[in-house]
């Protein structure tokens, strides 16, 4: 292996680069990348993004794509350095792509993510390999400073990536054996295990039983008019139910709620 990990933009990949990493579901969808990586340059100002290997680092997050509305697998899971206590947590990329933390950080990811904040990364994303080989691909983009780049960071692009590239090298022997365990198939693939984090992680989340049920209508592409009709309230009760839910499970948003609760198997037993 090189002692430097090449950075370069996703549009600079060939189908047949990625074709190495189809065992990755969303790799396979070269596409829907580039759409990605569009939405991402066009609606979120990002500076670049760039692709690398990178270890596997703990705790798992995931990536659920709209249109399924459900927790995927572990072939397309990805790492997400942030957490839930973080208001950083939850950030929508494009259209369609909603990424969502569900543990802590482990100390490991949180040393990588003040290094990458430092340099100038706005949220960096890892798609986990699910292997006995301790690599991901990591995906890390840099958004643009709202007022002044030069304050949020003064390194080059060029100077970032060389930063970038050396200390992700060396810091992968480092991570890699102290999660080796991560390694074993045994842990990866065990869907019981994911199962159990998610129910333990719901048991700090309740909604009543109306807010279930607009939640529910709400993932299944129905608006407020429609679900006034399908429950038998008033257009403006199901706002009101929608808000009491964001509330409750401290969210942003409407698109936000509906995806934590469903995550959470919070509208599972509805």
């Amino acid at each position: 292996m090189d002692n430097k990990i090449n950075f370069k933009s996703l549009s600079e990949y060939s189908k047949s680069e990625l074709n190495k990493y189809k065992h990755i579901s969303s790799i396979k969808y070269y596409e829907y990348i580039k759409d990605i990586t569009s939405d991402i340059h066009t609606n979120c100002g990002v500076d670049y993004i760039c692709v690398g290997l990178f270890p596997a680092l703990g705790s798992p997050y995931f990536i659920s794509n709209m249109s399924e509305w459900s927790i995927p697998y572990y072939e397309n899971n990805l790492f997400n350095f942030d957490s839930l206590t973080s208001p950083r947590t939850n950030l929508i990329l494009g259209k369609d792509v909603y990424f969502q933390g569900l543990l802590q950080l482990t100390p490991e990811q949180q040393y990588i993510y003040n290094i990458c904040s430092k340099f100038g990364i706005h949220e960096s994303y890892a798609i986990f390999r699910a292997s006995i080989e301790i690599e991901v691909m990591i995906l890390a983009h840099t958004a643009i400073a709202p007022i002044d780049p030069k304050t949020h960071y003064n390194e080059t692009k060029e100077e970032f990536l060389t930063f970038a590239s050396t200390f992700i090298y060396n810091l992968k022997d480092k991570i890699a054996n102290e999660h080796a365990y991560l390694g074993q198939t045994k842990f990866i693939q065990d869907y019981s295990y994911m199962k159990e984090i998610l129910r333990k992680e719901t048991y700090s989340y309740s909604l009543a039983p109306r807010e279930k049920e607009v939640l529910y209508w709400a993932a299944n592409g129905l608006n407020a008019k429609d679900t006034s009709k399908a429950i038998g309230v008033t257009p403006r009760v199901v706002e009101k139910y929608l808000a009491s839910a964001q509330k409750r499970l401290l969210c942003k948003n409407k698109l936000h709620t509906v995806m934590k609760a469903k995550s959470l198997g919070l509208l599972d037993s509805f």
